[in-house]
């Protein structure tokens, strides 16, 4: 990556925008920050290119910057040494250094001498003569003598987190061939690597470059692209330096970015262009990413890396590593005179347009068109008050400009029919105790219905509910449809307490966004809508109504880790009720095809393995919270269980009090682990 200068001489970091699109992109096409990028101008087609001529002169190129870097590299060392020098003291006066014999941690002399040419215009193959070295002297520390400091017992050490994540070391997931990683406990005698590098195809450590190599093909790649004026998709036919760019996450730019400056003579020189306008001649890693008002475009870009879960809400979640499909346009509804009635949101508001309102003077550029279109696909039922503000335009020119990109003869109204024999063909829309724990979770994500005839309908192959992640319709009839549970007692404000309630007896929390038990209400037309104050059933002290919502609340117990039955265990800070929620077992979530570390659990004699139904695992040996040192015991004596819980669709592991006893404050908590771990 390039380091320029600005007029004021300051380095900034910014990186230039090449468009990818031009066939070849000169240095004046260039522009500085995205917002200031623009459309490049039509060329003309290129000629066909001629590889081998193109590759002699990329091989030129790259010596020239070979033998540059090499040149100042030889000078650069010679300069960092004669930094480190230290002048010795004049003949017969003491170094102050030694004035006494070091004691154990204090510094102590030591005389060294370096074989450094004075000489500047000396060749750099001759060497040194020893006699007119020039002599430093360094400072040593002598290491502190054993019996001191007395070493910590052996741990193992775990990163505290609240969430599963995505098991990465070795893991095939996303690529072609497992690789290790590192050697772990490379440096216990009674460790064996071989069983542990048997299970991967390669090792991370033979595919490390060499950082100067790659300053070097940078710098190649700069001059090829800026004095040359080849496209960086003719630098790469050439197949001569790596790949410069590889999606937007790879490739020489990319690693580049990943890495401190060098700052070197033939990085430094010639840096800008345009004469008075000079501007930084640098190459931009980001060879993908949209233009900054380019909405759609940025959101294409994001969806795939954005996860919805709403326990997540991020991008690059941890935990849901995959790339997530594209979403769907949604299906316009409310026509323009459907609105629901409201207060104006201003004087420009669509609410007070009259019929001498002139439509025809609302005339808006392309790009902000297309900015409310891109909107509309997403939200197309929204009132225009509230797209005003999203696209920063007057009410009711939002509201004119939605009637002509979605005219009221083309939106229908709902329909809802009921499921036909081939859609219930292998669906009954009932509840089986905590059967749909044993299918796979991931959100379906296709074209057409989800019913038994569609083989890409993954809910549907195995009889399963679509959830909240799903990317079909909001109306998919296979959609779960939540809980309406309301208080059975008067003056009771505790629901979904027991198997009556249809979520709890599947085995699931409710979701705030179907269960009309609590806080979001789900209207017969099944649009999403907040309930009223009677519908959210709060009880006086402003506390959830609903008590089965506690690991996407979060609402664990206070825990304490500390010296146990066995080892490290877990205690109860404040008494748990009967079947109080304890925590959840969190630590990295990994398929268990893809399970590596049954080595490292038989080195160790540990296992924090935990099966999540038949297809994956959490491993908490590495990342984990206060659960995973809850210690086993015999059913009969134990005073905690697990259970599989779904949240959202989605399998997680769920800890609680027995429901015949209540635990203590001080009370260690303990579960019998069952035959599977002891077997296994």
């Amino acid at each position: 990556m390039h380091i320029g200068t600005d007029t004021n001489g300051d380095h900034t970091h910014d990186l230039g925008i090449c468009p990818p699109s031009a066939a070849t992109c000169t240095a004046q096409k260039m522009s500085l920050t995205p917002s200031e990028a623009t459309e490049p101008p039509e060329t003309p087609t290129p000629p066909a290119l001629d590889i081998e001529a193109t590759k002699e002169q990329v091989l030129r190129i790259y010596k020239e910057v070979w033998d540059e870097f090499r040149r100042w590299k030889v000078d650069d060392c010679r300069q960092q040494l004669l930094l480190l020098q230290r002048p010795l003291p004049p003949p017969g006066r003491e170094d102050p250094w030694t004035d006494s014999a070091p004691r154990a941690g204090e510094p102590s002399v030591v005389e060294v001498s370096y074989l450094v040419s004075t000489d500047e215009d000396e060749d750099d193959d001759d060497d040194v003569p020893i006699d007119e070295a020039l002599r430093h002297t360094c400072k040593t520390v002598t290491p502190w003598s054993e019996g001191v400091f007395t070493p910590h017992p052996r741990y193992e050490a775990c990163t505290p987190s609240v969430q599963n994540i995505a098991a990465r070391v070795g893991s095939a997931a996303h690529a072609e061939f497992y690789v290790a990683p590192f050697i772990p406990y490379v440096d216990d005698p009674k460790f064996d690597p071989s069983p542990w590098l048997m299970q991967f195809d390669r090792f991370a450590w033979e595919e490390l470059g060499n950082p100067d190599v790659e300053v070097i093909q940078f710098e190649t790649l700069r001059r090829l692209h800026f004095d040359t004026g080849l496209s960086l998709e003719d630098i790469d036919a050439t197949d001569t330096l790596p790949l410069s760019r590889i999606g937007n996450r790879d490739g020489l730019i990319y690693q580049m970015t990943q890495r401190d400056e060098l700052y070197w003579t033939g990085l430094m020189s010639d840096l800008t262009i345009g004469g008075d306008g000079a501007q930084p001649r640098r190459i931009d890693p980001r060879a993908f990413e949209p233009h900054i008002d380019d909405l759609r475009g940025r959101l294409e870009s994001i969806v795939p890396y954005f996860c919805a879960n709403p326990t997540c809400i991020q991008v690059f979640c941890p935990q849901h590593i995959q790339e997530f499909p594209p979403i769907p346009p949604a299906v316009p509804r409310v026509t323009s005179d459907e609105y629901p009635d409201g207060a104006p949101c201003g004087d420009a508001c669509f609410r007070e347009i009259d019929d001498d309102f002139p439509e025809d003077s609302v005339q808006w550029e392309e790009p902000d068109v297309d900015e409310l279109s891109c909107i509309l696909e997403i939200m197309p039922d929204t009132v225009p008050c509230g797209l005003a503000k999203l696209v920063r335009r007057p009410c009711r020119e939002v509201f004119v400009q939605r009637q002509r990109l979605l005219p009221d003869e083309k939106i229908y109204p709902e329909t809802r029919k009921p499921l036909t024999a081939a859609e219930k063909a292998g669906f009954v829309d009932v509840v089986h105790s905590a059967a749909e724990l044993d299918v796979p979770s991931m959100p379906c994500s296709h074209t057409g219905p989800c019913d038994i005839n569609n083989p890409d309908c993954s809910c549907a192959v195995y009889s399963a509910h679509c959830q909240h992640n799903c990317r079909c319709s909001l109306t998919c009839k296979r959609r779960w449809g939540g809980c309406q549970c309301k208080p059975k007692k008067p003056g009771s404000q505790k629901t979904c307490l027991t198997d009556t309630c249809r979520c709890r007896k599947r085995g699931s929390e409710c979701d705030p966004m179907v269960c009309g038990c609590d806080v979001i209400k789900h209207s017969g037309n099944r649009k999403w809508q907040r309930g009223s104050k009677e519908s959210r059933q709060l009880r006086p002290d402003g506390k959830h109504s609903c008590q089965n919502s506690d690991i996407q609340r979060g609402k664990a117990a206070e825990l304490e880790v500390k010296r146990g039955a066995f080892g490290l265990g877990t205690f109860a800070v404040k008494s748990i009720p009967r079947g109080g929620f304890i925590g959840e077992y969190v630590g990295e979530l990994e398929a268990a095809s893809d399970d590596k570390r049954e080595v490292l659990r038989k080195h160790l004699g540990l296992n924090y393995n935990f099966g999540l139904g038949a297809d994956y695992n959490i491993d908490s040996a590495r990342v984990g919270n206060e659960t995973r040192y809850i210690n086993h015991a015999p059913q009969a004596v134990a005073n905690a269980e697990a259970a599989t819980r779904l949240v959202f669709g989605e399998k997680r592991i769920a800890l609680f009090a027995k429901s015949g006893r209540h635990i203590k404050a001080g009370e260690e908590i303990r579960f019998d682990y069952g035959e599977v771990y002891w077997n296994n």
